[in-house]
């Protein structure tokens, strides 16, 4: 898709990369440029894979909350602030209830991990300890 998108804007295929993953300031490429291959990119359909970005950046720009209730008023409002606060930040934001389980919690933290979030947040964690070591 890189290089359908370099032919339909006229420019590099290490160009169009630079411009889909951010990296086109870096390459002292225009902001004018960048508008053109974004609008066409995303007229065609194009999503940045991220598996590959990934691989490349050793970052997911993924962050874990792990919180004991949904139906709680204070968890639900921190999960719900640190959704916001998260996607304002450009990260992807993933929240899973434990329900106070400690087994869950474990499982939630390595099934994060084995995700490569860049961050796990663990809020009213019955094995707090537990938790850090594993992180």
């Amino acid at each position: 898709m890189i290089y359908d998108l370099a032919e339909l804007t006229g420019v590099s295929a290490s160009a169009v990369s630079a411009i889909l993953n951010g990296n086109w300031k870096k390459r002292r490429i225009s902001v004018k440029l960048a508008e053109k291959v974004t609008r066409i990119a995303e007229e065609q359909g194009y999503a940045v894979n991220r598996q590959a970005s990934l691989l490349r950046s050793k970052k997911s720009n993924v962050i874990g909350m792990i919180v004991p209730k949904y139906d709680n008023r204070y968890f639900g409002s921190v999960a719900e602030k640190f959704e916001e606060m998260a996607r304002a930040r450009g990260l992807l934001p993933i929240i899973t209830c434990t329900r106070r389980q400690p087994e869950l919690e474990i499982e939630a933290v390595r099934a994060m991990l084995s995700w490569q979030v860049d961050w796990v947040i663990a809020t009213g964690a019955t094995q707090p300890d537990k938790i850090a070591q594993m992180c």
